[in-house]
């Protein structure tokens, strides 16, 4: 198209800054939900597979990305290549809660989550924002201590803990179809 790198970086750059500044505070207000829209939220996870007081889902990604530095080890994902890393908190019903957006492929789902606003703000006010008893559904990568996150059991030979990790996969793949495309996994 005839322009330089630098500035279709500079373009990239504004309007990333455009959509975080304009876009998201319209459609992530940042705000508790209302509890009627809670409720809502949790009967839709609920009838998915069965688990309930789910209120949303968290799940990370990892976005292609060729470094312009010398350094791109810091860019280098567990799975060999460079990458941006995406956190997202998403409802039931596919919209977005929150995105966490930019940190280098090295750093894993639980790196973001222990600098993640919102999760800050879950822990300090847990019904507000989930319900009574709610829960985040993540994958095996995200995980906050058992405090809010409801993960699938690692390596079950239990039937009962093979159809919860079932349940937990189903309900968290067929919530995310953009991370399921997106990453090389498979739910």
């Amino acid at each position: 198209a005839g322009i330089g790198t630098s500035t279709l970086r500079q373009y990239l750059f504004n309007f990333c800054a455009a959509i975080f500044n304009g876009v998201k505070p319209k459609y992530m207000p940042c705000t508790q939900p209302k509890s009627s829209h809670l409720h809502a939220v949790r009967s839709e996870f609920a009838s998915r597979r069965g688990i309930p007081n789910v209120a949303m889902a968290c799940d990370g990604t990892h976005i292609p990305f060729n470094p312009a530095r010398k350094n791109a080890i810091d860019f280098k994902n567990y799975k060999g290549w460079t990458s941006i890393l995406v956190v997202a908190f998403v409802d039931s019903f596919y919209r977005f809660v929150d995105a966490d957006v930019g940190w280098s492929g090295r750093a894993g789902d639980n790196t973001v989550l222990a600098q993640n606003w919102l999760l800050k703000a879950i822990s300090k006010d847990r019904e507000s924002w989930l319900g009574k008893d709610g829960l985040i559904i993540g994958d095996g990568g995200a995980s906050d201590g058992d405090n809010v996150f409801l993960n699938p059991f690692h390596a079950p030979t239990e039937p009962s803990k093979c159809w919860y990790n079932f349940c937990h996969s189903s309900t968290l793949c067929s919530l995310i179809p953009f991370w399921t495309k997106t990453c090389n996994r498979q739910c």
